[in-house]
């Protein structure tokens, strides 16, 4: 009888997904392997509060199984069935081995919401003007994001209902160059969508909400501040997803609409000041 002979190493490969001048990394994926016979089953363990996107690329003789595409995994899943591996021909001898590398959310999306209102990212009845809109000239060349120009210590609220996926607010690092671009603090928040808003800038020890919350629409989030890199104290936000190389970045921005105290739907500009309402 002929015995089916195998050989198995797996790799890591944790790719940075850059976000503004700041870099997100997704948590713990982990990949789980379990024999049965002469094939593997493979499954994984996600600890991020988002859905992340897993990429293999293999090499081996005689084997079968391991997919070309990305697979979506659930958030907080603790152990998601992905692929079977397996000898291509039975009666031979396989080998192989894995690379694998996750992003945050959904690295294919095709739909979000366009039609939705977002909240200023200020309490009701605050007025804050824009220092850069989008595609500005200075930091958001081909990007979807805005600065507010804000004192330290502003309140921030969310703009959107959603889960919080990231926190960091442990630096008080900030200046006007590339030096600092890691030392920014911020908060991530999954949408029901699958689009993320990004809040960054936050003072140290700025943020109110911690990693897994739900947040509403208009909810205390944090405060401003001038952490990472950063000419004067602001806040910068996007609403965004991730793609692996699709620029330097890694990441596509969506314009959006703004509920204002003049306009219930606005695409905000550089240079005006827009005053807080509930939508």
């Amino acid at each position: 009888m002929n015995k089916t002979l195998i050989k198995f190493s797996w790799v890591v490969l944790l790719l940075v997904c850059f976000i503004s001048n700041a870099q997100i990394m997704p948590k713990l994926v982990e990949i789980i392997k379990e024999k049965e016979g002469s094939v593997y089953k493979i499954y994984a363990r996600n600890t991020n509060f988002c859905p992340v996107s897993v990429y293999f690329t293999y090499t081996g003789t005689n084997t079968c199984g391991i997919p070309s595409e990305r697979i979506l995994v659930d958030a907080q899943a603790t152990k998601q069935y992905l692929f079977t591996i397996k000898p291509c021909n039975t009666k031979n001898a396989y080998n192989f081995n894995y690379r694998f590398n996750y992003w945050l959310g959904d690295t294919n999306l095709s739909y979000y919401d366009k039609d939705f209102a977002y909240m200023l990212p200020f309490p009701e009845g605050t007025s804050y003007s824009i220092m850069q809109g989008y595609n500005g000239s200075y930091s958001h060349q081909n990007e979807y994001s805005i600065d507010f120009d804000m004192p330290e210590g502003s309140k921030i609220v969310a703009m959107r209902e959603g889960v919080v996926v990231a926190v960091k607010e442990d630096s008080n690092r900030g200046g006007p160059n590339s030096s600092y671009a890691n030392d920014g603090n911020y908060i991530l928040i999954l949408h029901s969508d699958n689009t993320f808003g990004l809040y960054y800038h936050f003072k140290q020890n700025g943020c109110v909400v911690n990693e897994g919350d739900i947040v509403k629409q208009g909810q205390l989030i944090g405060y401003s501040g001038n952490t990472g890199w950063s000419s004067k104290p602001h806040l910068h936000i996007n609403i965004c997803s991730y793609k692996p190389q699709v620029n330097e970045k890694n990441m596509i921005t969506y314009e959006t609409f703004f509920v204002t105290k003049a306009n219930r739907k606005t695409t905000l500009k550089k240079d005006q000041t827009y005053t807080s309402v509930r939508p």
